[in-house]
């Protein structure tokens, strides 16, 4: 006796269905590689760096205890481990590593579209694999949590996989393939223990053969020592899981989403919401009331001939065993409902399948010989193209959130910024930036330290405050400075402090609009230029001084326009009736000297010196100086000359005391 139609269909799809998939496959390999290594090496994904930390523990310490991720599922944290440890130079920053995770998991990402189209011709048609993969292909959100190394893209692929191979070797009677099940379904527990809620179905499912050889003694031997063989390796593995591993201790995982404590019997509405958190993203509404009434169209017995309903039953139980099983915690978001939603697609694409088949026949009905040739094709690209008009803004915003992933990151620009042109400082932030200068989980590479205080806006405090707690700098949301303008209270704030430099909105960046702010304002206003470079203020110590003693300053520039090779500072003490200087201080702009002014290319910026001592030799006269500054290049000594002709700006008087 036949078990079903699959039994009449080759094992794969014909060569014009491998051909259709590949077109599929490059557009998904196209959305999803491009870009890939976006925002790095700042890395803005909680995720990611929880993950990489734990990997550099268990090398560190032989345990991811210290941050509470012991117990967490051990798959995406030992891929980060095995990166790690064999392929990461220890000088550089652990994230670095992020990029080729990325890969990986991406790659799986595409493996996961194969797998739906290749479900989607086990179950339905051929065609009911192309359109879900295809679906599935450019669902924005889908496309978005597939970029990241995280495990989502893992345990979707490895449920997908465990699915088809117990529908294969259910239906094909074929046991080796219900273990290789089996093992896929460990390997999705193993990235996600939510997974677990469809093991059953696995497991049980190729008992459904007994239906069909319930007489034959030996085959229902065969079937059974087929299930204990699989229970066999089961039980193994959750007897590693929970008696060797610590999954129990998964629950002091940071924000881990599944709480033991939250673990209740579903409410309607909590199963509902899930639902729809998962559904929702996924396929938009018209496409799924055309799914629902193709799936419907199987209360015709000419067309369930063209569906495996053991096949369809399977995955229908397994999207609901996931959003039920996950239910038990709580409502969640999205992403804890990957593999829902992918089991989802496939089932709608068999629907969209089942609409071709009806188009078909209705078609065929209507005594047109040359129509009725050709019905086939023109039924399959009809509904293909309502199916595009449907999605095409799906592909669009994927396409534009593709171009947004090629995009430099602000926060990237922030690091280098601060890290070549600023001393070290304790600074607040909003959520968006508080990692920027974390070497571990935000991949910052630099030699300045600028350690996070509070996630806090300046304004939430009097700056008398925050400077009594020993914060230097203060990185505001653009939004929040546009509102600082609009009112007294955030004007006497931006009057008060230095606004050192300003990233507003463009679509030319990823990442937040900011600006930079020293919460010390200059100490004195300056007037001067040379070239391009202005001097707008300067801070110092004395300006009344005795022979032998020194005087601290720190200057201040703006430049119209980066100069065509890095300039050096000199600064002399000159009487005011001459150039003869009686004492000097040359030197770079910064300590630092990776910025020169040849990358001065921000008119708004303002360039915060390195101080400058000077000291007064014992022998100076009394009387008043002028402590004059400018730049000149060190191969040919050749100085910046202003509009007045002068190659000096004039900082301030010094008045020298007799002894």
């Amino acid at each position: 006796m036949e078990l079903t139609l699959s039994h009449t269909k080759p094992f794969w799809p014909a060569r014009w269905w491998w051909m259709a998939l590949l077109v599929i496959l490059a557009a998904a390999a196209g959305l999803r590689y491009t870009g890939y290594d976006f925002s790095l090496p700042y890395v803005d994904h909680v995720d990611e760096p929880a993950y990489n930390i734990a990997g550099r523990m268990i090398i560190d310490y032989g345990s991811a205890k210290p941050i509470g991720m012991h117990g967490y599922p051990p798959g995406i944290v030992m891929l980060n481990y095995v990166l790690l440890r064999y392929f990461h130079n220890p000088p550089e920053p652990p994230s670095v590593v992020i990029g080729p995770l990325r890969l990986i998991s991406i790659t799986f990402g595409i493996g996961v579209v194969l797998l739906i189209a290749l479900l989607g011709y086990r179950v339905a048609t051929p065609l009911a694999g192309l359109f879900a993969s295809g679906m599935w292909t450019i669902t924005p959100l889908v496309l978005e949590h597939s970029r990241f190394a995280t495990a989502d893209n893992f345990v979707t692929f490895f449920t997908l996989l465990a699915f088809f191979l117990m529908l294969s070797g259910t239906l094909y009677n074929r046991n080796r393939l219900t273990t290789y099940a089996i093992v896929s379904a460990m390997g999705a527990v193993v990235f996600k223990y939510q997974a677990v809620f469809v093991v059953p179905l696995i497991l049980a499912g190729p008992l459904w053969r007994l239906l069909f050889h319930w007489r034959d003694r030996n085959q229902v031997r065969v079937i059974l020592t087929n299930l204990a063989n699989n229970v066999f390796f089961l039980g193994l593995f959750f007897v590693w899981l929970l008696v060797i591993y610590p999954a129990t201790e998964a629950t002091s995982s940071p924000d881990w989403s599944a709480p033991a404590e939250e673990f209740a019997f579903p409410t309607w509405n909590i199963v509902k919401n899930n639902f729809q958190s998962a559904l929702d993203p996924v396929v938009v509404d018209r496409v799924w009331i055309a799914a629902v009434f193709g799936l419907g169209l199987l209360v015709w017995p000419r067309l369930r001939r063209h569906v495996d309903l053991f096949g369809l039953g399977m995955l229908l139980a397994g999207a609901i065993a996931w959003g039920v099983g996950v239910s038990f915690y709580s409502e969640q978001f999205f992403r804890q409902f990957i593999s829902l939603a992918a089991l989802a697609v496939t089932l709608c694409g068999v629907g969209l399948a089942l609409g071709v088949v009806a188009l078909e026949w209705g078609l065929q009905q209507l005594g047109q010989p040359r129509l009725a040739r050709f019905a086939a094709p023109i039924s399959a690209v009809s509904v293909a193209i309502l199916l595009l008009v449907a999605l095409w803004p799906n592909i669009t915003t994927s396409i534009d959130e593709t171009r947004q992933h090629t995009l430099p990151d602000r926060r990237n620009d922030l690091a280098h910024y601060m890290d070549t042109s600023l001393p070290s400082g304790y600074y607040i932030s909003d959520a968006a930036n508080h990692k920027v200068f974390n070497d571990a989980w935000g991949g910052y590479a630099g030699q300045t330290e600028f350690p996070f205080y509070e996630k806090a806006q300046v304004t939430s405090r009097p700056l008398d405050t925050w400077k009594a707690q020993g914060i230097t700098y203060a990185i505001v949301p653009y939004y929040h400075y546009e509102e600082m303008q609009r009112t007294p209270d955030g004007q006497g704030y931006l009057d008060q402090m230095l606004q050192l430099k300003m990233y507003p909105p463009s679509d030319d960046f990823r990442g937040p609009s900011m600006v930079v702010f020293r919460l010390e304002p200059i100490q004195h206003q300056a007037a001067g230029q040379v070239g391009p470079i202005a001097l707008v203020g300067y801070d110092i110590d004395q300006t009344l001084v005795a022979p032998g003693e020194t005087v601290t300053f720190t200057l201040y520039w703006q430049a119209s326009r980066p100069t065509d090779v890095d300039y050096v500072v000199y600064n002399h003490l000159v009487p005011p009736d001459s150039r003869d200087f009686v004492a000097q201080i040359d030197g770079s702009p910064y300590v630092d000297t990776r910025r020169g002014t040849h990358d001065w290319d921000d008119p708004d910026e303002v360039m915060v010196s390195q101080p400058f001592t000077l000291t007064i030799p014992g022998d100076v006269s009394p009387g008043e100086y002028h402590l004059i500054t400018g730049f000149y290049r060190r191969d040919d000594w050749q100085r910046l000359i202003g509009p007045t002709g002068d190659d000096y700006m004039l900082v301030t008087p010094i008045r020298v005391m007799e002894q």
